[in-house]
């Protein structure tokens, strides 16, 4: 669907949007894995260290959430910047990413 978006974009431009489009695609279903998995397994898990205590650490898919979020939007906000300014005056990027 973004694709569509950026049919008409400057030869020059495609290449980074398609790159920008194809990691944006790759990480929406990456965080809803983890997303799974940490309302699975929980953002927290209790393990004990080598002196036999119990500690509380935060889930690796939890930080692994929180990492890739921040890319994502990193990403998405970047594709905005890079949309036609027709799209951004119809706001069609913007539902779409609503959408996602």
């Amino acid at each position: 669907r973004l694709s569509d978006i950026f049919a008409e974009i400057d030869a020059n431009k495609r290449k980074t949007v398609d790159g920008l489009i194809s990691n944006a695609a790759f990480m929406a279903v990456t965080l809803q894995d983890l997303q799974a998995q940490i309302n699975k397994e929980g953002a927290v898990i209790k393990s004990t260290n080598g002196n036999g205590f119990e500690t509380i650490q935060e889930h690796a898919a939890q930080k692994s959430y929180n990492t890739m979020i921040n890319r994502y939007s990193a990403v998405i906000r970047q594709l905005t910047d890079l949309a036609p300014a027709a799209v951004k005056t119809e706001s069609k990027l913007t539902e779409l990413l609503k959408n996602e």
